[in-house]
């Protein structure tokens, strides 16, 4: 009987371990970071009246779209991740030609779905939107730019902060300054967020030769340009508030944890090693993420409207 239960339990196990490695297969924190981020322009747009299916609708197309992208990136990149301690163990690094093919077909599937979304609610031009990130991260930047460049993370930052403009767009349907800065506000924090990556890895990196910007440039000039990133971001948070989106209260707490982020950024090498510092930048910037989010979607003052 005993050795029954432990026969179940190693089959639960590895069925459990081979479920995950498919999870990763579509990045489940850039879809978490990029719904974060729709959700955002969604309902900084609405300004408290959630038009329900609309959101059910547009929500699923994005997360959808940016599913396919991810499934094309494990797809691209699995030379890059057999080098990799980190990734050298993900589902595709085998060569497994059934498993590419099937990743290449979930990830049509997963395209159409999004289409099919965006359609339902007459949204297609919003899709273009979708599509041309979809472009840009797939193609532009994953399959050319990420082995060329140092400058690939500017690029692929902008196909990151389509999502907040593409929620916003949805409800409000014109482009304003409202928009542009919240397009920056997330185009910007990619930077730290992304470079304190890099330089957490650098070892990694260096096996690979990717030309990433902390590694070519030096760690200095990256926590430079990430410093003067957070502070572009207070910025453009302020403007966000002087055009009456955000009330004081939610502004006073996104700005005090830019702050700290600011700060630690500048000082925090002074206590910590490089890579604990880079770590703690790391785990920092998806914090300040979910309050900058949290905040400037405001569920406090949300009333859902079924149209």
């Amino acid at each position: 009987m005993d050795y029954e239960k432990f026969k179940s339990l190693k089959i639960f196990k590895k069925n459990f371990f081979n479920f995950l490695k498919i999870l990763i297969l579509f990045k489940p924190g850039i879809i978490i970071g990029n719904s974060l981020s729709f959700l955002t322009g969604f309902f900084l747009a609405s300004q408290g009246k959630i038009q329900f299916f609309l959101l059910k609708n547009s929500w699923l197309s994005i997360i959808c779209i940016i599913a396919s992208a991810c499934v094309l990136n494990n797809i691209f990149d699995r030379d890059i991740d057999q080098k990799m301690n980190r990734t050298k163990n993900r589902i595709l690094c085998h060569e497994n030609l059934f498993l590419i093919f099937f990743s290449y077909l979930i990830s049509i599937i997963l395209f159409i779905f999004s289409f099919w979304f965006s359609y339902k609610s007459y949204l297609i031009k919003y899709f273009i939107l979708s599509f041309l990130s979809f472009i840009i991260y797939v193609f532009l930047y994953t399959k050319f730019l990420k082995r060329n460049t140092i400058y690939a993370t500017i690029i692929g930052g902008i196909s990151g902060a389509f999502p907040p403009v593409i929620g916003y767009l949805t409800v409000h349907k014109t482009i304003n300054f409202c928009c542009i800065y919240l397009f920056l506000l997330f185009f910007f924090w990619q930077i730290p967020h992304t470079f304190s990556i890099a330089v957490y890895r650098l070892k990694d990196y260096k096996k690979i030769k990717l030309p990433l910007y902390p590694l070519k440039k030096g760690v200095l000039k990256s926590q430079i340009i990430m410093s003067f990133c957070i502070i572009l971001n207070i910025l453009f948070l302020f403007k966000i508030f002087e055009n009456s989106l955000l009330n004081f209260n939610n502004f006073l707490i996104i700005f005090f944890f830019y702050s700290l982020w600011l700060f630690f950024s500048i000082f925090g090498r002074l206590i910590y090693s490089i890579k604990k510092w880079s770590y703690y930048m790391f785990l920092y910037s998806l914090i300040v993420l979910i309050i900058q989010s949290f905040f400037l979607i405001d569920f406090f003052h949300c009333k859902i409207i079924y149209l």
